[in-house]
């Protein structure tokens, strides 16, 4: 019985202390796409601009910006936890971005994160935003 009475409490205190229930809400809108607008915008700036992968990871504050603009420009341009997104280099793969080649595959390159602060780290961990 103390154990469930410690996670209710444990539940209650990052629901109502630390927010968890919004940021979930940001996860289902940025991981989970449900309003996409953001991502069609960041994906048609990021076709604009033609560079190597292997030069990204030099110009990930480039790609950082892009992100944060199309967020900006998106239905989410009110979201709260907006700033909490961020791009970062998921693997070294050498391979051009051009108007010729673009596919579905095409950013595989980059991942998208989000940051939590602690407690909600412990719920939201990188290994769980991963799945």
């Amino acid at each position: 019985m103390p154990s469930a009475y410690v996670s209710k409490l444990t539940i209650k205190l990052l629901e109502e202390g630390f927010e968890l229930q919004e940021h979930l809400l940001a996860l289902r809108r940025y991981h989970f796409m449900e309003l996409a607008d953001w991502a069609d915008l960041f994906i048609m700036s990021l076709w604009q601009h033609k560079w190597c992968v292997t030069e990204a990871d030099h110009r990930l504050s480039e790609i950082q910006g892009f992100l944060e603009s199309s967020v900006q420009r998106s239905s989410c341009e009110r979201d709260p936890h907006k700033d909490r997104l961020f791009v970062y280099m998921k693997g070294h793969d050498a391979m051009t971005l051009s108007a010729s080649v673009i596919d579905v595959h095409s950013f595989n390159f980059l991942g998208l994160g989000y940051r939590v602060d602690w407690p909600i780290s412990i719920v939201l961990s990188p290994g769980a935003l991963k799945i």
